[in-house]
């Protein structure tokens, strides 16, 4: 890889996966970190690939002067600090101010309105936000089932996440749920948002999920404006809890509080919760998606993609810096994107399938029924966990 990639908040969860990931493609890195030490094994000379390099430097994003420094001489910032609804656009006007593309893996909807799409083009510049797990590779892996459908009818989501939780990360988390990022109960009905369309379900069986799990529906901006893109005429989207349940009840008792509480308080609460729901057990991540359409000789068919993972961070991780690696080839156009539309979902799942923490990604056909129903032989839910 040719050019500089500036990691901001290298010292995180998704930082450290991200210049891990970066290393191991051979990049030169600069990785920024308030505590540098704590970056210090990922330039270990063991930990990247013949070419790749990287310096670690003292950065406090707060800081113009530093943060200027910092994004000078870089080909594209990755900034991995947060949280992301203090920051917003802050990293990303001092990427463009040096002339370097911009990835985050977060942002949504505050920093997507803050940014100016003819800003980025008219300096032949590109931004891509999104650029994680969940928004991000959520509307990512229903693109690439869309392969080989010329109509797409609807699309059922099943998103498990069993994992701990950062302070900053429970806190975005909780931000998603206050309203501005979707609506709970809601589903996509007839091309437009309906609410109060789904309820929660408990102790269900769903597919490629080994033991009953809760579910509670929920409708991002990111899935609606995935169902616009993909010309949907409805989306069940379902979060996926499972464990002891204390992290649902914490939801549930948070929620029930109403917004204006204390958001590191809560934040904390959460991760406790999360600690709780995962003891003696192994982090995974299963996203499980079920596209229904007709193929251009007018078959009815299923496409369902399956992924598992044992690391959230690393996951979100990966899609930053694939995003990164993309924009060091010049390969994204110039403008403001949401990483669904700047990158390819072939080629990003290729690269997942590289990272150690995806222990699967696969993508499944089967015809459907005169009802609608997938055909049982090919529609997963016979798979136990861990065996395709």
């Amino acid at each position: 890889m040719n050019g500089l990639v500036a990691v901001l908040g290298a010292g995180g969860g998704v930082g450290l996966h991200t210049a891990r990931q970066l290393m191991r493609s051979g990049a030169r890195l600069r990785l920024g970190a308030r505590r540098p030490e704590t970056v210090r094994s990922v330039v270990s000379p063991d930990a990247g690939t013949a070419g790749a390099t990287a310096e670690v430097v003292a950065v406090d994003l707060w800081d113009d002067a530093a943060l200027a420094a910092f994004c000078d001489g870089a080909s594209v910032v990755v900034n991995c600090a947060g949280p992301s609804y203090e920051v917003v656009d802050r990293v990303a006007l001092a990427a463009l101010a040096s002339g370097a593309h911009y990835v985050d893996p977060g942002g949504d909807v505050p920093l997507w309105r803050a940014l100016s799409h003819e800003q980025w083009a008219g300096r032949g510049l590109a931004a891509v936000i999104n650029a994680g797990l969940m928004p991000g590779l959520t509307s990512v892996l229903p693109h690439w089932l869309a392969d080989g459908l010329v109509e797409r009818r609807s699309l059922t989501a099943y998103v498990g996440l069993l994992d701990r939780m950062t302070p900053v990360g429970a806190a975005e988390y909780l931000l998603t749920l206050a309203g501005e990022h979707g609506e709970a109960m809601a589903a996509w009905r007839e091309g437009r948002r309906r609410s109060r369309a789904l309820g929660p379900a408990s102790g269900v069986r769903v597919p490629f999920f080994s033991s009953p799990v809760d579910l509670q529906p929920y409708l991002s901006l990111e899935t609606e404006r995935l169902a616009s893109s993909l010309g949907l005429s409805d989306v069940d989207w379902w979060n996926v809890f499972d464990g002891e349940g204390h992290v649902l009840r914490t939801l549930a008792r948070l929620q029930a509080d109403g917004p204006g509480g204390d958001l590191a308080a809560s934040a904390a609460v959460l991760c406790e919760a999360a600690e709780l729901d995962l003891f003696g057990r192994a982090p995974y991540q299963t996203l499980v998606f079920q596209l229904d359409g007709v193929t251009g000789d007018g078959i009815e068919e299923r496409h369902t993609a399956l992924l598992r993972g044992t690391d959230t961070y690393a996951l979100t991780a990966a899609v930053a810096s694939f995003s990164a690696s993309r924009l060091l080839e010049d390969a994204v156009p110039p403008g403001a994107h949401h990483v669904q539309d700047a990158v390819e979902a072939d080629a990003l799942c290729a690269w997942l399938r590289e990272q150690p923490e995806v222990t699967v990604l696969e993508r499944f056909t089967s015809p459907t029924t005169v009802d609608g129903t997938a055909e049982r032989s090919g529609d997963g839910h016979d798979v136990e966990e861990g065996v395709l």
